[in-house]
């Protein structure tokens, strides 16, 4: 998190050129880098906006009239707010989107309107080529079908898989429609000495498990996390597998038993 206020600049400084605060991240706001110019020009622009409206009064009085000065003060509002209570980039994606809109917002409120025009079209000239675009492990874009198992998946029954990979969605899109999944693969502390609303949740569901049949998902191997969640259930995972291929990841699905 931001400890100063000084962040509102230096957060789209480091997006611009890169580093963290913070060892070992890509970013202040991500665990990866990536590079977007547009912020640094978004942030700089409001701000030289806001503080105009002071100095030159009748031309603020103008611009309070135009709907599109609402989108400023609402990006601002809400940048600030993601920034000192969030602080995490996935967060702001709906500041993203608008990003672009208010670089035009700005563009559009210049008094030179010769200069419009080129001050966006150099926007677009510098931003687009620097933009590096972060890849957190997810399976390349093709059609949707491509990332589902074509095979139809039977378990001869209701079921609970244990998830122990991310990510995860699209091996849970290939299970069977009276499937539930559940993620063990360590975001969550899901052991059963954990008092939370998850765990009592999947206490339940494993305490009527005579009506699920246990599965556990893997690329091979039990992970470690993912063994200690199923033991402190009294839970291991069996050699009764089967191969689960989905678009160009093997995967394989493994029946989960009772400790002796």
């Amino acid at each position: 998190m931001p400890n100063s206020f000084l962040a509102i600049w230096r957060y789209p400084l480091y997006w611009l050129l890169g580093g963290s605060p913070t060892p070992g991240l890509g970013s202040p706001s991500s665990e990866l880098f990536f590079r977007d110019a547009r912020w640094i020009i978004a942030v700089l622009g409001i701000t030289l906006f806001l503080a105009a409206f002071p100095i030159f009064c009748s031309w603020a009085r103008e611009r309070l009239k135009e709907p599109a000065t609402g989108l400023l003060f609402a990006f601002t509002i809400g940048y600030l707010v993601w920034l000192f209570e969030f602080g995490y980039q996935r967060y702001a994606a709906a500041l993203d989107i608008l990003c672009g809109a208010v670089l035009l917002t700005l563009a559009i409120g210049l008094p030179a309107k010769v200069l419009r025009l080129p001050i966006l079209l150099a926007i677009v000239l510098v931003s687009w080529p620097m933009m590096v675009v972060p890849n957190w492990g997810r399976l390349p874009w093709r059609p949707y079908w491509q990332s589902i198992n074509p095979q139809p998946l039977h378990f001869d029954g209701p079921s609970i898989v244990f998830l122990t990979a991310i990510p995860s969605l699209f091996i849970a899109a290939s299970l069977p429609p009276d499937t539930r999944y559940v993620g063990i693969y360590g975001d969550f502390d899901l052991r059963a000495g954990n008092n939370t609303g998850l765990t009592r949740q999947l206490k339940r569901k494993l305490s009527s498990r005579m009506h699920f049949r246990l599965k556990e998902a893997d690329v091979g191997t039990v992970p470690t996390v993912s063994a200690n969640i199923l033991a402190s259930y009294g839970l291991v995972v069996t050699d009764r597998c089967r191969p689960l291929q989905v678009a160009d990841r093997a995967f394989r699905i493994c029946d989960v038993a009772t400790r002796p």
